[in-house]
């Protein structure tokens, strides 16, 4: 039995990423800012160290997400009027995907900001 714990899992996991681009807003714009932000990453040709920094902010914003989602899913299933406990619960969950977004924002524009320098400054020797 254990020799289809794998497809089965991937299937569900598969499944949760589906679910979450279906019916979370926020787990879709995030998705799409990390394809810009991809996108930007060769455009600025990002050494190794700025992409794994890169896309470990971004996996951990969409992987918050997902699990603020679950929690927020999970406490509305268990308590479907209003409780300040599960209000509680569910603004310390979504906390965490704002603080870890801010993060990335700040770490983001330090490695992109100076590349972005130069290539306006670049622009503006071509311009001229």
């Amino acid at each position: 039995m254990k020799h289809k714990a794998l497809p089965y899992s991937l299937k569900y996991a598969l499944k949760g990423l589906h679910l979450a681009m279906c019916y979370e807003a926020n787990f879709r714009i995030q998705c799409l800012v990390t394809c810009f932000v991809i996108i930007a990453g060769f455009l600025c040709h990002l050494s190794i160290i700025e992409w794994c920094i890169i896309l470990f902010c971004n996996a951990m914003v969409l992987c918050l997400e997902l699990m603020n989602t679950s929690i927020e899913f999970l406490a509305n299933y268990c308590k479907s009027n209003y409780d300040l406990n599960i209000k509680v619960v569910k603004d310390i969950a979504a906390s965490s995907v704002l603080l870890m977004s801010i993060f990335s924002i700040v770490i983001g524009g330090l490695i992109f900001l100076p590349k972005c320098l130069v290539l306006f400054k670049s622009w503006k020797v071509i311009l001229n």
